[in-house]
């Protein structure tokens, strides 16, 4: 007779590993949650009548116990060996609101009807993921475990070491709360670094044209980070003479301020400047 996973979820992730003779894959960075009372700290964060979209849903640590407090579960797996063996679970143990999709969660259009996103994000999708869910119309919120680093990139302040081009995005589309973080050994196989969770709540002040073109500045301007910004400016997107000035001080923007010291909000206007420029 199979583990239970409610009971103990290490070994019940272990017992059918070891029976589908599956090895975790490193490209996918796949790395299981097998703690019960990190699961379930997740999962309380979740209202009861949530519809939730999960991401990356492995061989079920957060969907099963998800299934139990939340009115639908629509899990997507790029592997297509857990996603099945997952499916069987849901089949044999009858649970009636877990749909599993097959699919790149990435390319995946999700719903405009509301809906919670929740994700043991794999590391190597986790700023894709965050980018991808600005642009998410029916988001109410989003639970996101991501690498330690990646949190701090979340929450970084102007002029820090952490603050890049992520930092701008999220906090310009999310409102950003730490929630706690989860210790290496709480996975199979064990991560190098800490997980920490985060809730990103929309701030809905960016729409999809703003966000498209955003995304182009920060990537331009973010690869001269530490360049001077009239000199990032003229470099990264051929802004010069008076229409340098114009940008600038219709911005209220320093030609002197390095690129990482750019709040997000001023990134937001050089943004509205080119938008509205003919």
């Amino acid at each position: 007779m199979r583990i239970s996973w409610d009971r103990d979820l290490r070994n019940f992730i272990l017992e059918v590993l070891r029976e589908h003779g599956i090895k975790p894959s490193k490209s996918l960075g796949q790395h299981f949650l097998v703690s019960s009372r990190f699961a379930s700290r997740v999962v309380e964060l979740v209202e009861r009548w949530s519809t939730v979209y999960e991401v990356g849903c492995g061989l079920g640590s957060l969907t099963l116990f998800l299934s139990r407090s939340t009115q639908y579960v629509v899990c997507c797996e790029i592997d297509e060996r857990l996603a099945r063996i997952l499916s069987q679970v849901v089949e044999v143990e009858a649970i009636p609101n877990v749909d599993v999709v097959i699919a790149d969660a990435l390319s995946l259009e999700l719903s405009k009807s509301p809906h919670v996103v929740v994700s043991n994000t794999p590391f190597v999708i986790s700023s894709k993921l965050i980018a991808k869910l600005c642009s998410d119309k029916g988001l109410l919120k989003a639970i996101l475990g991501v690498q330690r680093e990646v949190g701090r990139r979340l929450t970084a302040k102007p002029g820090s070491d952490d603050y890049g081009r992520l930092s701008v995005l999220a906090q310009l589309c999310f409102e950003v709360r730490p929630l706690f973080d989860v210790p290496p050994e709480a996975y199979i196989p064990v991560p190098e670094v800490s997980t920490t969770f985060v809730e990103l709540k929309p701030r809905n002040i960016v729409d999809a044209e703003v966000l498209s073109r955003l995304e182009d500045i920060t990537k331009a301007l973010f690869s001269l980070r530490r360049k001077k910004l009239s000199k990032a400016l003229r470099m990264g997107l051929g802004v010069e003479g008076d229409e340098l000035e114009i940008l600038l001080k219709g911005c209220g923007l320093s030609p002197e301020q390095r690129v990482y010291e750019i709040p997000p909000e001023g990134f937001l206007k050089i943004t509205s400047h080119f938008l509205q420029s003919p």
